[in-house]
């Protein structure tokens, strides 16, 4: 969920850039009615990214289950756009629940 904070979205969608294409995964970015719309730097430098950009400021749940909702994969994974992704942490996330989700005693993971 992004709100006014364009800069930390692309230094965030360049690290999550390569962990999400090892995994195969989607990338959605729910922008909350920001001053600063992101729009032309997502489709100039992260084409792939899937944007939803509300005209009204939804809140910060309402704007994650948006993105949940559009998601299309097994896992999702929510990130704020101020992070940014270190040491494969996304294939770490991920294989954790593979061997959780086995044992069916775990379903999400926090960092």
């Amino acid at each position: 969920m992004n709100w006014n904070s364009t800069d930390y979205l692309k230094r965030c969608l360049a690290s999550l850039h390569k962990d999400a294409e090892a995994l195969d995964g989607e990338i959605i970015v729910v922008d909350n009615c920001s001053k600063e719309n992101p729009t032309e730097m997502l489709k100039r430098d992260f084409p792939y990214v899937k944007a939803l950009i509300n005209t009204e400021n939804k809140g910060y749940a309402s704007a994650n289950n948006q993105g949940i909702r559009s998601a299309s994969g097994k896992y999702v994974f929510l990130l704020n756009p101020d992070t940014e992704i270190i040491d494969d942490a996304l294939r770490g996330c991920r294989h954790f629940l593979l061997i959780r989700a086995a044992r069916k005693d775990n379903g999400i993971v926090s960092g």
